[in-house]
Parts: structure tokens; sequence; C-alpha cells
């Protein structure tokens, strides 16, 4: 229950949808060395603290691509997320939703990093009608959501 919890959480941080707004900039020091160590060349970081929890969301540009880890208080990185071009895709993955999405246009695909797992998220609509579909690293369905 918790995991599934957090896994929302993540979703909603992803789609740019504010839990706790504002810039957090007092992120546990543990957690900024830990950020600075794993992306030495991050540009334009912005620290925000995800619910009451003790885990700090960091947006920040690395490179060319804008991207979004999260730390715990103790500094270790329990999970990452960035958006993700389509030809950067598994094959597993590419496989899989090859024809699933006949008439939905593909609106972003996310790469989700969490628990050594990594899922791929497709946000798609048709008719005004949006879908979120997940599908991990190995081709197989995470989930799939519909919402207006």
């Amino acid at each position: 229950m918790k995991k599934n919890f957090f896994a929302f959480l993540l979703l909603m941080l992803i789609f740019n949808i504010r839990i706790f707004g504002g810039n957090f900039m007092d992120a546990s020091p543990q957690a900024r060395y830990s950020f600075k160590k794993d992306y030495p060349g991050a540009l334009h970081a912005t620290w925000e603290r995800v619910y009451e929890e003790s885990i700090y969301a960091v947006r920040f540009v690395n490179g060319n691509e804008a991207a979004v880890a999260y730390y715990n208080e103790e500094g270790d990185r329990i999970a990452f997320a960035r958006v993700i071009k389509m030809p950067a895709l598994p094959g597993a993955v590419k496989v899989k939703i090859n024809g699933m999405f006949k008439e939905e246009e593909i609106k972003s695909v996310q790469e989700l990093v969490m628990n050594q797992k990594t899922c791929y998220f497709f946000e798609t609509e048709r008719n005004g009608v949006k879908k979120l579909i997940g599908v991990y690293s190995n081709g197989h369905l995470k989930h799939a959501r519909t919402g207006e």
C-alpha cells in the first residue's frame, strides 16, 4: 500500500502537479551532498519536500534533459524520473507498445527508476480522453489508468 502511494506521488510530481509548494531549500545536507555527487553538472536545481515525508524532490537540468530525483533525509537516492524520447526506449518496451496506440496520440513518455526497477509511463490522448499506461523495461504491462 505504501509503495503504491509513493508511486502515485512520484507520478504527480513527474506531471508537474505540486504536492507541497515552493522551493524547499532546507533539504538535508546529506541529500544535497548526494545530489551534487550524483549529478555534478546539474543546473537550475530546485528542491521541494514531497508531502509530509522526509523525502525531497529536486528538479534539475542535466545536459540537455530535465529530470527529477528523489532523496531521503539520509541522502539515499530513492528514485529518478525523466522525459524520454521514443527511440531511446528498450526493445521489449517498443515491442509491447507497438500497435497499442493505434488511434491515440502519445503526448509524453517518462522513465521512472525506483527500487532498481525501471518503468516507462505513456501519457496518451484520444478524443479528449487521457490514459496513463505503465510498461516495465522487460515489456510487462504495469497498469493503465483513464482520466479526462
